[in-house]
């Protein structure tokens, strides 16, 4: 796997959709769940003995108004 291909999820994207909307109702709440997920893969990367920089790097992108046009963590 490269860093910042595209990967197929395993399961549904309707699945996805669905407990997307459940989870991530505002930035502040898919900022948090993308750095937590990140966060997880690093301790699962540690326990392989896989090396890693452990960094997580945040950038949001605003259009006028304050709408989200990219979010990339």
């Amino acid at each position: 796997m490269e860093y910042g291909s595209p990967q197929k999820l395993p399961i549904s994207q309707d699945i996805v959709w669905q407990m997307s909307l459940s989870t991530v109702r505002s930035t502040m709440d898919a900022i948090v769940e993308l750095v937590t997920n990140s966060d997880d893969s690093y301790k699962r990367l540690e326990q392989n003995k896989i090396p890693s920089n452990g960094n997580i790097s945040v950038s949001i992108q605003r259009l006028k108004g304050g709408s989200v046009q990219r979010l990339v963590v």
